[in-house]
């Protein structure tokens, strides 16, 4: 919890990297240009999937195949800042981090002893996560990497091509993975409203979800 506020503290600062806002103007400069900020951004950010990735490892039972690529593939899109490459649009992936506080809510409201959130607040939090996750997750996502694969066709010539094409990949699978994660939730609130899961048990079912 403490740090994806840390994410989105670094992306609202992010968004105004002078390479990304002038990506119209300079496709190149939002795929190669480079800030102090920026590589911070990258580091801390960096630092956090590689511990992502240890305990994703280390409970591959709890967490499975799914969370696994997720540490995976972040891990190695944010180091890629350091050469850099992308590193003007890390603020622009980081608003993934905009549903997480709402994800994490709903794991506490499923372990903490009964009563501790009330019914109508556990309600709530789910219907925020799920129109911040389509949100930012989906709607974003899917608009933000269709619109870096347009700046990298004009860089492609700059950098080894593997690197664009895992990128995009990685990028093109997680916002599959979203969508499936999305579709997880909205079966889980489809058995709440139906009556068929108590709002505990519903965020217990829930808690496998990015």
């Amino acid at each position: 919890m403490v740090q994806c506020y840390i994410s989105i503290a670094l992306l609202l600062v992010h968004l105004n990297n002078p390479h990304w806002q002038n990506r119209k103007n300079d496709p190149i400069g939002s795929l190669l240009g480079s800030t102090p900020f920026g590589s911070m951004t990258c580091a801390v950010t960096t630092g956090y999937f590689v511990w992502d990735f240890f305990v994703c490892v280390k409970h591959f039972h709890l967490f499975g195949i799914g969370f696994l690529f997720h540490a995976v593939a972040a891990m190695f899109a944010f180091t890629c800042g350091f050469i850099p490459y992308c590193q003007p649009w890390a603020g622009a992936f980081l608003t993934f981090e905009l549903s997480t506080p709402f994800v994490n809510i709903n794991w506490f409201a499923s372990h903490l002893p009964a009563g501790t959130f009330s019914e109508k607040y556990i309600v709530i939090n789910g219907l925020l996560l799920m129109f911040v996750f389509f949100a930012a997750r989906i709607v974003w996502g899917f608009y933000a990497v269709s619109q870096m694969a347009v700046d990298m066709l004009a860089s492609l010539d700059r950098v080894n091509k593997l690197i664009p094409l895992t990128i995009l990949s990685m990028n093109l699978f997680l916002n599959m993975l979203n969508l499936f994660w999305f579709y997880k939730m909205v079966r889980i609130a489809m058995k709440k409203a139906s009556g068929g899961k108590s709002t505990r048990q519903a965020a217990k079912e829930a808690e496998k979800i990015e």
